[in-house]
């Protein structure tokens, strides 16, 4: 109920995110729980997401069995690729016992699969380069409309995806964010990857170039890109390549944490156990991956893409230079 236009877009535009957005709609609710003689503090316990006020919201938001990620792990399955997951008795042999959830051990192995099932969507759909790409460029759509006065934070998170394509179209350069986003002109022409992982990248028949950096270097990185700061490495970086502002676009990396879901808790009799304790080699195996996909990039309108691609050296020595500014701030 927390979610505003283009899905999860707003959450890095505004300053709530959409999980407080629901709360606050839960709290403007409060009469209205109330007469239905249900628990407004019960309730709103579940939002807080904290353990010591209900521990019960993990059935909703465990990762891979709550009931949030059945649900639209499923849908975004059916809608964006052709498999679905076969949950077969799973959602059966699921339970809340000792304020956590758990699988029986009958379907221990069902529960590893949707595991593997999710990080494989990530990977496909919620990761893919494409819609990175575009996610950016949409945060930087909506915040022209936001910077033109036409719209504020209060009332954005009201609209429709339609209403917003309505604000969009009377702003300018708002417009000319969102013509980029339709037609996906924005293409990666420099690649950062974690050392080691370069092959990674498709780079076949491709203006592309990857450069390998340790993980301290694209962890600042990650802690370092709000909205404002890539708004205004973007316009650094395009004074550096002598372009317009407006046809470059640096795509941060998606939490790590997304691809790295938690240990299952799988009951046997009277005992519990982990799966990562019974397939550690698994849990090494998805930490790597991971790693295989933690990628910043830096993109062109497709007609500047040869251009900039012969200046690639210059947008490493850009980040290079980034990456030391952070260092000296953290040291």
């Amino acid at each position: 109920i927390g979610h505003g236009p283009f899905s999860h877009t707003l959450d890095r535009v505004c300053a709530i995110n959409h999980d407080q957005n629901g709360a606050k709609k839960i709290n403007d609710m409060k009469d209205a729980i109330e007469q239905c003689d249900v628990s407004f503090e019960r309730i709103n316990a579940l939002f807080e997401e904290k353990d010591d006020a209900d521990p019960l919201f993990k059935s909703v938001l465990h990762h891979p069995l709550g009931t949030d990620k059945f649900s639209y792990l499923f849908m975004d399955a059916y809608h964006c690729i052709t498999g679905r997951p076969d949950l077969g008795k799973l959602p059966q042999y699921i339970y809340w016992l000792n304020d956590q959830l758990m699988v029986h051990a009958k379907c221990a192995m069902q529960a590893i699969d949707l595991k593997r099932f999710y990080i494989m969507m990530y990977r496909e759909v919620y990761m893919r380069k494409s819609c990175l790409i575009s996610q950016r460029i949409l945060e930087k759509t909506i915040r022209a409309v936001i910077k033109s006065g036409q719209l504020d934070e209060s009332r954005l998170w009201k609209l429709t995806d339609a209403e917003m394509i309505a604000f969009i179209g009377q702003v300018q350069e708002a417009q000319k964010y969102y013509m980029r986003y339709r037609q996906r002109v924005s293409k990666c022409v420099v690649a950062f990857r974690l050392s080691g992982f370069a092959l990674a990248e498709n780079i076949s028949e491709k203006l592309l170039t990857v450069y390998e950096k340790d993980e301290e270097a694209l962890n600042l990185l990650g802690d370092h890109s709000s909205t404002d700061t890539l708004d205004a490495k973007e316009i650094e970086l395009a004074a550096v390549l002598g372009m317009d502002t407006g046809d470059i676009d640096i795509v941060p990396a998606m939490g790590r944490h997304r691809f790295t879901p938690p240990a299952i808790t799988i009951l046997n009799g009277s005992e519990t156990f982990l799966d990562t304790e019974l397939f550690p080699a698994n849990e090494v195996a998805i930490q790597e991956f991971a790693r295989a996909v933690v990628v910043f990039r830096v993109c062109v309108n497709r007609n500047l893409r040869e251009k900039t691609h012969k200046k690639a050296t210059l947008i490493n020595d850009f980040f290079d230079k980034w990456i030391k500014e952070l260092t000296n701030k953290s040291g």
